[in-house]
Formats: structure tokens, C-alpha cells, sequence
């Protein structure tokens, strides 16, 4: 490219180049954590309804799949923690913990 020789060359530049990577990398390690936390919390809520109601335990999946808020999943897995029947399960699944 034409500037390379001055992104490659000047010091200032340099270390601005290394800081925006330096930035990058961090602002995708944050975003790879919260995702790693979705997909557990996705896989907890699956848990607590094989538990309680292995026969919606499909269903479950299928719903927190789309599930995009880590705190819609918490609130969704509590209120399956205290579900009274399994009707009461779907309803909840069906909201997507709303």
C-alpha cells in the first residue's frame, strides 16, 4: 500500500497501531466471556428442565436458543427452579423468562 512505509516506520504511528490491536484483542476476549456465560447459562436452564421436566427438556433448548440477555436467562431459570407443574414450565419457556 502507499503509507505503509509510514505506518511501518514512525514510532508514534507504531504505537498507535499496537494500541487500537491491543484494544481489539481485550474488547474481544470481553465479548467471547459474556458469550461463554450465555451458552452456560443456556445450558443451566436445559438442566433444570431435565430435572424437573425431562419431557419439555427439547422444547427448553429450542426456546433459550434465542435467548440474547444473560439476566432473561437467570430470571428464566429461577422461575423454572420454583414452576409448579409443567404447564406452568411451557408457559415460562414460551415467554422466554419475560
Amino acid at each position: 500500500m502507499q503509507f505503509d512505509w509510514f505506518i511501518d516506520t514512525v514510532p508514534q504511528v507504531i504505537e498507535r497501531v499496537q494500541q487500537a490491536e491491543k484494544r481489539g484483542k481485550e474488547e474481544g476476549n470481553v465479548e467471547g466471556n459474556i458469550e461463554g456465560k450465555m451458552e452456560q447459562a443456556r445450558q443451566d436452564v436445559v438442566e433444570v428442565v431435565q430435572v424437573r421436566f425431562p419431557t419439555l427438556a427439547n422444547f427448553a433448548q429450542t426456546q433459550v436458543a434465542s435467548i440474547t440477555q444473560l439476566t432473561q436467562l437467570c430470571k428464566l431459570m429461577r422461575d423454572l427452579i420454583q414452576a409448579s407443574d409443567e404447564v406452568a414450565a411451557v408457559y415460562l419457556l414460551t415467554a422466554k423468562g419475560a
